[in-house]
């Protein structure tokens, strides 16, 4: 899986194997702000989106919903050392 987000502030989602289709096989929206950085966590099927306002939304791959939002603070503040 591919995700990709921008100025348009929407998380488009990927498959690997028909990325020359031209389509996102989803979307997710809830963005107010630029999206500045995307990680896909493979293991706990989530993408983590960050937006140019410091927020950061989770999201569960699977149901295409949004597990949960928070600040960049926050959540840094959380990471194991």
């Amino acid at each position: 899986m591919i995700a990709t987000g921008g100025i348009d502030k929407i998380v488009r989602l990927w498959h690997a194997g028909i990325l020359g289709r031209g389509e996102p096989t989803a979307k997710l929206s809830g963005h107010q702000f630029t999206i500045v950085d995307i990680v896909i966590n493979d293991t706990d099927q989530h993408v983590i989106s960050l937006s140019s306002a410091r927020v950061i939304r989770v999201w569960d791959m699977q149901t295409l919903s949004v597990l949960q939002v928070g600040l960049k603070e926050i959540a840094l503040s959380l990471r194991p050392k």
